[in-house]
C-alpha cells in the first residue's frame, strides 16, 4: 500500500503581536502559493489554544500569555508544524516574515500478513462472457466458504448473508428453493429465471416459469444472483436471475474423490459422491447424489436422485470445449 501526501505551499503574513495588562493577541492571514485566501483552516498552539481562518484567510489568537509558542495548520486534514515563536516583551512586534511550507511524504510499501478470513458473498465482474454486469446489483455465493447446510439444500442458510432475499420453505424438504426479492412470491421461485450453468432449467420459462428442479447444492461450485429490472435480458421475471454453477473439477490431481454422507432428524439420509480430476487438457467431474427424508410435515416424505457429468477440453487459453 503506497500514499502520498501531496504538496502544498502556506505563506503565512503581517502577523502583528500586542499586549494589554501581560496578555498578548496574534493575528495572521492564511494565503497559498497562488496569494488566494484559505478558508476554514485550522490553526493550534501547542497550549491548547486553536482558532480558524475567515472568509477572507483571517485568524486571530486572544489572551495569549508571554512565552514561547508552536503554531501548527490543519488544513484537508493535514496537519502541518508551521514554525516556533516567543513572547517576550508586551510592547513586542515579532515578524515571522513569509513561511513557505513544503510536505511531502512517501509511505513505505505495507504488508498485510494477517490471517485472511473467507468470506462466501463476491461480486460479479464487470464484463465475463460478453456480459456487461457493470451497474447490476448482483452476488455471487461461494459455496466452498459458507458454512450452511448444503445437505438439505437449506435456502435460509445458503442465501443468509444476501440482503432482501425471502424464502418461502414450501415443501418442508429442501428439495426445491423458493426464494424472491423486492416483496415478490417465492413461490418456486416463479419470480426468477432459474439457470443451469448459463441455461434454463424451468420447464417453460416464459409461460409457467416455476422451478421444479433444484439442482444438489454440494455439486455447486457458485450460485449467481443478479436482481431486479436490468436482469430483465435474461428473461421476463422481474425478480432476477439465479444460476446455478456446476462444479467442473475437484483438484488438479488426475483422480480425486469427494464424498458426504449425511444422517439427520425425521428420518434424513443423503449421500453425495463424486469423482474428477484432470489430465493433460482434458479435464472431467461427475456426481450422484441420493436423498431421502419423511420431512417435518405430514405426508411429506421424499426421495431423490439427481447426477451430473462434465467433461472438458482446454483448447488453448480463450477457448474450451465442454459437455
Amino acid at each position: 500500500m503506497k500514499n502520498a501526501i501531496k504538496h502544498f505551499n502556506i505563506l503565512l503574513l503581517f502577523i502583528s503581536i500586542y499586549s494589554a495588562k501581560s496578555f498578548a493577541q496574534v493575528k495572521g492571514l492564511l494565503q497559498d502559493d497562488m496569494q488566494q485566501p484559505i478558508q476554514n483552516a485550522s490553526l493550534f498552539l501547542n497550549n491548547g489554544a486553536q482558532t480558524q481562518t475567515n472568509a477572507n484567510g483571517v485568524f486571530e489568537f486572544k489572551g495569549l500569555m508571554q512565552g514561547s509558542y508552536v503554531l501548527s495548520i490543519q488544513i484537508q486534514e493535514q496537519l502541518v508544524k508551521v514554525t516556533e515563536f516567543s513572547l517576550l516583551d508586551k510592547d513586542q512586534n515579532l515578524a515571522l516574515g513569509t513561511l513557505t511550507i513544503s510536505k511531502n511524504i512517501q509511505l513505505k510499501e505495507a504488508t498485510i500478513t494477517d490471517k485472511f478470513v473467507q468470506r462466501n458473498i463476491e461480486r460479479m465482474p464487470e464484463i465475463r462472457d460478453n456480459i456487461i454486469y457493470s451497474g447490476k446489483k448482483n452476488e455471487v455465493l461461494r459455496l466452498s466458504t459458507g458454512s450452511a447446510n448444503l445437505a438439505q439444500n437449506n435456502s435460509r442458510q445458503i442465501f443468509a448473508k444476501v440482503p432482501g432475499v425471502q424464502v418461502w420453505e414450501s415443501d418442508g424438504s429442501g428439495v426445491q428453493m423458493g426464494i424472491a426479492t423486492r416483496g415478490l412470491s417465492p413461490n418456486r421461485m416463479w419470480e426468477f429465471n432459474t439457470r443451469q450453468n448459463g441455461y434454463d432449467i424451468a420447464s417453460d420459462p416464459f409461460g409457467y416459469p416455476e422451478a421444479y428442479y433444484t439442482p444438489s447444492v454440494e455439486s455447486l461450485d457458485r450460485i449467481e444472483v443478479i436482481r431486479g429490472a436490468a436482469s430483465l435480458q435474461f428473461g421476463p421475471q422481474y425478480g432476477g436471475m439465479v444460476n446455478y454453477i456446476k462444479k467442473q473439477s475437484i483438484s488438479h490431481k488426475k483422480v480425486s474423490v469427494e464424498s458426504v454422507q449425511t444422517f439427520g432428524s425425521n428420518g434424513l439420509f443423503s449421500t453425495f459422491n463424486a469423482v474428477g480430476g484432470k489430465v493433460g487438457k482434458f479435464s472431467y467431474y461427475a456426481n450422484i447424489n441420493y436423498r431421502k427424508s419423511d420431512g417435518w410435515r405430514v405426508n411429506n416424505d421424499y426421495e431423490t436422485v439427481n447426477g451430473y457429468i462434465h467433461l472438458g477440453y482446454q483448447i488453448n487459453k480463450k477457448m474450451k470445449l465442454s459437455a
